[in-house]
């Protein structure tokens, strides 16, 4: 049988036209930190992209139960024992944010806030919708939630900036966190020592002001880069054309 979703009498299940639900919590619930378990029937395989650390995600697979899926997932998509896949998108609303994690029979979702005392009636805090087809389904998901949320626009809306079409050099690829004003002059003479013209340069990870891997300041390291990130920028645009 295709999949089907049991929620707990703390949510609220609002359908929209499109077959899609967008799922709320009440403060009572709220204040709990976590949703009762989302019971889930019918999975045949899943995918689970999932926080991995505060800079990057990875994805998860696996076949039917879904305790397999790790803790902060951002987007778990299946396909149930009829074909059809199911999405299922934890949300950001209000000071809330929401992740998933999966359970033998399903899923909980998991929020966080990050106010004390927040007094907020409800939020929305996941998505669900179905469909025949895997990637037209998160396509046409995201597309929805950027008109339900209005925070975020998709990759159609955006444009594209015509950097993308020139050659780029990302110092990480070079140095790592340990970058400095000296190395970044050295890399870009190498270019220009081989023959390549690069069109644009990122300055990568290492450069700022830091401790414990988090930002201290958006000040460039004054013993990497005495005389500030302007200088490095006019350098790397009159020196070397980027």
């Amino acid at each position: 049988m295709s999949s089907v979703y049991q929620f707990g009498k703390d949510a609220h299940s609002l359908s929209l036209d499109n077959g899609a639900q967008l799922i709320s919590w009440s403060r009572s619930q709220l204040k709990q930190g976590r949703s009762t378990g989302i019971h889930v029937s019918g999975v045949k395989q899943w995918l689970a992209i999932c926080r991995k650390n505060i800079f990057w995600v990875e994805p998860h697979t696996g076949k039917e139960a879904f305790d397999q899926v790790p803790a902060a997932c951002q987007l778990l998509l299946w396909q149930d024992d009829q074909k059809q896949f199911h999405v299922a998108i934890p949300l950001c609303d209000k000071d809330f944010r929401a992740s998933i994690t999966g359970e033998q029979n399903g899923f909980r979702v998991y929020w966080e806030n990050g106010l004390e005392n927040n007094n907020s009636p409800s939020a929305r805090l996941l998505y669900t919708r179905n469909g025949p087809r895997a990637h037209a389904l998160v396509k046409a998901s995201m597309q929805d939630l950027s008109q339900i949320l209005g925070t975020f626009q998709t990759r159609e809306q955006k444009t594209v900036p015509a950097f993308v079409d020139m050659l780029g050099w990302c110092t990480w690829d070079a140095f790592y966190h340990d970058v400095d004003q000296r190395k970044v002059r050295r890399g870009l003479l190498s270019f220009r020592k081989g023959g390549v013209q690069l069109g644009h340069m990122i300055l990568d990870d290492g450069a700022w002001t830091h401790s414990d891997e988090m930002l201290d300041s958006f000040e460039a390291d004054p013993q990497k880069f005495p005389n500030g990130i302007k200088a490095i920028a006019e350098m790397a645009k009159l020196e070397f054309g980027l």
